[in-house]
């Protein structure tokens, strides 16, 4: 076969991984896919509904889909089901409680599933609130598993419940001839108070239009302060995002409702009624008004509903899994080929990833670290940048490999960030000043992946030496001079990116240097990678010297980048998960023992046998 088709073949599993995406995943005729992309107003930003739903299913389930009953829910599938029939998605198992002393003050045996239904739960909202409650008074650094848990649990349970009744009042059926009665109704009331000021509320007639007009007020007033999120943008200028029952309610001001809302509302009932043909031909009328009247927001709400659809990370996550594989067997079956092709998809999937992380940018306009998701995700684009250099300059495979390993490590943790909820949420106020602060978080990140890469070099050289015959005296020094010209560009973003740092602390809190944990632990990377340039320089270690420090680099980066966000003091404290303190131990212990590997005497070493 011809290397120059190379290239070519192995885009046809990238496209294909990204066309299931596309797949009709529903047997029925509702158009989801246009529903999806109707923007609403939600934290602080507009975003399409399908992302809404994600990140609500997300936040309550840990999973972007739903299996009940033998039916498979997606996003937008289940956001009608909450809205229209809460009575049925109440008994579906969303949400999650892990904790022993929850699930016995709920009754539920520790060894049961972590699942738990909003029927199970609702005997016990009293005494959730109250838990909740308590445990808000005691600082966050302070709280025990219980107290998060119940936090947690009461959240979602509040986010739940106002997701019920964001469309429509909960267990209120055919509502939209409620709302159809009401714009009758307030136009005809209105033009009476207008002509008849003095005696409008003697008149029979009136007497009735007023006391019909307040029952359905009464049910727009409670969707209006209940909903998770706002359905009506701004069709005219200088008005507001508004929830849908506010969208009604205006009609008491202004002649006729915001256009949205009506329009909604027949999707909503179009779906209760299992009529699909009204649902898609309200939503192809509301997609002509927005286009209309709302272009220019829809390009990026239409293109964010397309990342989502699409499930960029994911194949990005997979091709670098694959890519980690191919490369090993190339190794086993000491063939270039197998080597080139596996280059050639780690080169698609680093496109792929670059793709996403520019979307977001354009999508959000900021910079491409905003929290501690998109953080992963950028240390991992950087080591595979990186590590596409190393390979380009020796072409052995190792550079590729650790580009696999360390893309394949992030974006999984980046998916487990992810289930806190939209990635894409408005920044922290600590993190949302001005452009030093920008570069500062860019520039450190550069200085966390290169740390990272160097660290993951070190492991291969281990894992090599030790249980394989491939580590050869060119393949040890190829290594060896990698991991060297890594660490000193590591040393000079972390100490560039620790400058800035200081630099936007003293324009925002009037300090360039505070002591602050996570000020700490960046200095202490530059101290550490200065520490073993220095070593290597002065001869006080050798290769194995070499790696032992860099793989324990990764333990300090680590540390920085995560450990100084459990210690729930200082000013850049955010973004904390319980979850990832195991996973925190877990990787530390690793690397101690790949340490301990590191120092085992050369006759244990394989690569030195025969």
């Amino acid at each position: 076969m011809s290397r120059r088709w190379i290239p070519f073949l192995t885009l046809v599993p990238v496209l294909l991984v990204i066309g299931s995406f596309f797949l009709p995943s529903h047997s029925d005729s509702f158009d989801l896919n246009q529903f999806g992309q109707i923007p609403v107003l939600h934290d602080g930003r507009v975003k399409p509904l399908d992302t809404v739903a994600r990140a609500e299913l997300l936040a309550l389930r840990g999973k972007q889909s739903l299996s009940h009953s033998g039916t498979q829910y997606s996003p937008m599938q289940w956001l009608l089901e909450v809205a229209v029939h809460p009575e049925i998605t109440d008994g579906m198992p969303l949400f999650v409680v892990r904790n022993s002393s929850v699930l016995g003050m709920l009754g539920q045996r520790t060894e049961s599933k972590p699942f738990l239904t909003f029927k199970e739960l609702l005997p016990f909202l009293d005494k959730i609130e109250q838990e909740a409650d308590l445990a808000t008074q005691t600082e966050p650094k302070d709280r025990n598993g219980y107290q998060r848990e119940m936090i947690s649990l009461k959240n979602n349970l509040v986010s739940y419940t106002r997701l019920k009744n964001t469309f429509k009042p909960e267990g209120v059926a055919h509502f939209e001839q409620y709302t159809a009665r009401y714009m009758d109704r307030v136009p005809a009331a209105r033009h009476q108070l207008e002509a008849h000021p003095a005696d409008f509320i003697q008149t029979t007639e009136s007497v009735e239009a007023v006391a019909d007009i307040m029952v359905i007020f009464k049910q727009l007033h409670y969707i209006s302060r209940a909903a998770l999120f706002r359905t009506c943008p701004p069709l005219e200028a200088g008005t507001p995002w508004r929830t849908q029952g506010d969208g009604y309610l205006i009609m008491l001001k202004v002649p006729t409702p915001n256009p949205a809302a009506p329009l909604i509302t027949t999707m909503i009932a179009a779906y209760e009624t299992q009529n699909p043909q009204q649902f898609n031909m309200a939503v192809e009328e509301y997609r002509s008004l927005l286009d209309a009247q709302f272009s220019s927001p829809m390009h990026k709400v239409k293109f964010e509903h397309w990342i989502n659809q699409s499930q960029i990370f994911y194949v990005a996550l997979v091709l670098y899994l694959m890519v980690a594989i191919t490369i090993f067997i190339g190794w086993l079956m000491e063939s270039p080929l197998i080597n080139r092709v596996a280059v050639w998809g780690l080169i698609w999937g680093f496109g792929i990833h670059t793709i996403a992380i520019l979307s977001r940018m354009w999508i959000l306009g900021r910079p491409p670290v905003t929290n501690l998701y998109t953080s992963a995700v950028f240390v991992g684009w950087v080591a595979i940048a990186l590590g596409l250099i190393l390979e380009r300059v020796y072409k052995n495979g190792v550079g590729a490999m650790v580009s696999g390993v360390i893309g394949f490590s992030t974006l999984i943790i980046a998916h487990h960030l992810s289930l806190q909820g939209d990635t894409m949420e408005m920044m922290q106020a600590v993190l949302d000043s001005n452009f030093w602060l920008a570069t500062h978080v860019v520039t450190i990140c550069i200085g966390y992946g290169a740390t990272f890469l160097a660290g993951f070099l070190a492991l291969v050289y281990v894992l090599r030496g030790v249980f394989t015959r491939g580590l050869d005296s060119a393949t040890r020094a190829n290594i060896i001079r990698m991991i060297y010209a890594i660490l000193c560009f590591a040393l000079l973003f972390s100490l560039i990116g620790t400058v800035l740092g200081g630099i936007w602390a003293d324009q925002s809190w009037g300090r360039f240097w505070g002591w602050d944990p996570k000020e700490n632990g960046a200095m202490i990377i530059v101290l550490w990678n200065a520490a073993i340039l220095h070593s290597r320089w002065g001869g006080l270690v050798r290769e194995r010297g070499l790696i032992a420090m860099a793989l324990f680099g990764n333990i300090v980066t680590s540390f920085s980048w995560f450990g100084v966000n459990m210690l729930g003091i200082g000013l850049h404290s955010y973004g904390f998960m319980d979850q990832a303190f195991l996973g925190l131990v877990a990787f530390v212990f690793s690397q101690l023992f790949l340490i301990w590997l590191a120092y085992l005497p050369p006759q244990f070493w394989r690569s030195n046998k025969g």
